[in-house]
């Protein structure tokens, strides 16, 4: 086993999604002390913050290749709306953004990424983690 004395740079990707028309979110994110803590166990580490955090610019991003991908926004379960990729509860039928029918359309685990334009843009788990995994 050959050892380094030497640590390699961790590259962390953090991602802040604050939609403006998600309510409830708190503005305060925790980048700043995941910087502080990486500071003080001294581990060289790249942090970069995705911005615009868009689903696109998260695709482009990946390609560069991190070993950490931290998230910091809001996530939930529900229906995404197929015309407007906005967000509703399980009971609802109809897209309370654009009004779009939502019969037919799955339940599943979304993370709020923000569109150009700050409004939400929801990605399902799983097509994160095949944007993740294809990289």
């Amino acid at each position: 086993m050959i050892q380094s004395t030497e640590l390699s740079c961790c590259r962390i990707l953090v991602i802040i999604s604050r939609p403006i028309d998600i309510q409830d979110m708190p503005n305060i994110s925790d980048q700043w002390a995941l910087q502080d803590a990486l500071k003080r166990i001294k581990i060289p580490a790249l942090l970069k913050i995705l911005h615009p955090p868009t689903v696109e610019s998260f695709r482009s991003e990946i390609l560069s290749g991190y070993d950490i991908i931290h998230f910091d926004g809001y996530s939930g379960f529900g229906i995404r709306c197929p015309n407007c990729s906005g967000l509703s509860s399980v009971q609802e039928k109809v897209c309370g953004r654009c009004q779009y029918l939502l019969d037919g359309e799955i339940e599943r685990d979304y993370l709020a990424f923000e569109r150009e334009d700050g409004k939400l843009d929801s990605i399902a788990s799983e097509e994160l983690a095949e944007i993740v995994m294809s990289d």
